[in-house]
């Protein structure tokens, strides 16, 4: 008897391993907790490997996106990949017993037509391209929890218009009960600073200070005066505070992960 069962329990066993295999992707996606601002879409493949089409984290788009299973982690509980995309990779590693899932490795460029519509509004739309980094993002539940992560804004310029005010970086992480993000020029045309915060009962508070040089082209110079506090010759600046979308907050966490 016992020589019929040991056969069978593995058969059973590796049945059970095959058909998790070959499952499509889109039926294990189903029961992962993803942020409500992610959405996949044209998703083909299995457990191993396969593509997504379109990927929108709020209203950022990433197009043509492939990803393959990391063997390396399986032993740990957890599921990882490497995905590739149009004009970046980034490492992604899931863990079922927690729900949590972190984001490594992040190396992205993104040309500004990519933020659709977050700038279709603006009255002066920006040209150029961001560049993110990042060696740590962690989500829990569905929600960010973590983040340490670099914007660079290169060749920023208006969109329409042939102006290169050079390159600005952004610098984002989680502080104690709150978000920071620290602002500032890469040797570009505007020097730049500027700091922010945002508070776990949703207050956020945000400062930029600009000075420019006295023969700043017309065009910039205008578009300063139009979206800032002119507080004296060639130095502007913009303070904005209030209380934070819910949306934002909802997808957000300030607890220690």
């Amino acid at each position: 008897m016992k020589a019929v069962w040991k056969p069978a329990f593995l058969f059973v066993f590796l049945l059970i391993i095959t058909l998790l295999i070959n499952m499509p992707v889109q039926h294990l996606l189903a029961r992962i907790n993803m942020p409500a601002a992610v959405k996949v879409f044209q998703l083909q493949g299995n457990l191993l490997g396969g593509q997504v089409g379109t990927l929108m984290i709020n209203q950022f788009i990433i197009r043509d996106l492939e990803y393959q299973l990391d063997g390396s982690c399986l032993l740990s509980a957890s599921l990882c990949y490497q995905v590739d995309f149009s004009g970046g990779s980034v490492s992604i590693r899931y863990l079922p017993v927690t729900g949590s899932t972190e984001v490594s490795r992040l190396d992205a460029k993104l040309s500004l037509s990519n933020l659709g519509g977050l700038v279709d509004q603006w009255l002066f739309k920006p040209s150029g391209n961001l560049y993110l980094s990042s060696p740590r993002l962690l989500f829990t539940q569905g929600r960010l929890a973590d983040i340490d992560a670099v914007v660079v804004w290169k060749e920023a310029g208006i969109a329409g218009e042939d102006i290169n005010l050079g390159d600005y970086q952004l610098n984002i992480k989680k502080g104690v009960d709150q978000y920071q993000v620290e602002l500032a020029d890469k040797e570009a045309v505007l020097d730049v600073k500027g700091e922010g915060t945002l508070k776990s009962g949703g207050n956020y508070s945000l400062t930029i200070n600009i000075k420019s040089s006295s023969g700043l082209d017309a065009r910039v110079k205008s578009a300063l005066e139009f979206i800032t506090s002119h507080k004296r010759l060639n130095q502007y600046q913009i303070r904005l505070s209030g209380i934070s979308d819910k949306n934002l907050l909802s997808f957000i966490s300030f607890e220690t992960p």
